[in-house]
């Protein structure tokens, strides 16, 4: 059973939202202005709690190319996400290591934040 082969955990920008002003109670509670939303709907956040993402410095969307979307990231490509290489911004091997973990653990940590 062990090592567990979950699916491949999404890059932060890949993730899909799912909370919203009407569903922020039940989710994230308290913790909606942590991510940018706000109790009136007039602004929304980008949270989701539908996976556990992962992140490490300069990834990013390439198909943003719109200087203002805040998303934006300038000269971003393919290579910004490559996990095995940890990315452009600051590479290292281990990278690829503590992916594989974050996949293994995620279904255990997913109950205990929400």
């Amino acid at each position: 059973m062990y090592p567990l082969a979950p699916h491949t955990l999404p890059l932060d920008w890949e993730t899909i939202t799912n909370v919203d002003v009407e569903n922020y109670l039940y989710t994230v509670g308290d913790r909606w202005s942590w991510y940018g939303g706000s109790i009136d709907g007039s602004t929304t956040s980008t949270v989701s709690t539908a996976s556990a993402a992962y992140r490490f410095q300069g990834i990013c969307d390439p198909s943003v190319t719109t200087t203002t979307d805040k998303k934006y990231y300038a000269g971003c490509s393919s290579a910004n996400n490559d996990v095995d290489t940890g990315g452009v911004v600051a590479p290292t091997s281990m990278s690829s290591i503590i992916y594989g973990y974050s996949k293994q653990i995620y279904p255990l940590l997913k109950p205990l934040y929400v």
